[in-house]
C-alpha cells in the first residue's frame, strides 16, 4: 500500500480532485486537527465529505477541535476502507 500526503495549497476543488484521481487515491484521511481552512473553504471537512466524488472516500478521525487520542485505529480504519 502506499500513502500519499497532501499539503496546504491554494489549489480549487477541481484541481485537488483531478490530482486524487490522477494518482489513483480512493481514501482521502484528513488528519489535520482544525479541519477548516481560513482562505479555502473547499478545504472544509463537510465540505470535503460531500464534495468528493464517489469513488474517494473521506475519513477525519478526529472531532473538530481534537486531537485523535493514541490508539484511536486510524491505521486500522484506512485500512479496513
Amino acid at each position: 500500500m502506499k500513502a500519499w500526503m497532501a499539503g496546504h495549497s491554494p489549489h480549487g476543488f477541481d484541481v485537488f480532485v483531478a490530482l486524487l484521481a490522477a494518482h489513483g487515491i480512493a481514501l482521502l484521511a484528513d488528519i489535520r486537527t482544525v479541519a477548516r481552512s481560513g482562505h479555502h473553504p473547499h478545504f472544509h471537512a463537510d465540505t470535503l465529505a460531500r464534495s468528493l466524488p464517489d469513488r474517494v472516500a473521506y475519513l477525519h478521525p478526529a472531532p473538530p477541535g481534537r486531537l485523535a487520542a493514541r490508539g484511536s485505529g486510524l491505521a486500522e480504519r484506512c485500512l479496513a476502507e
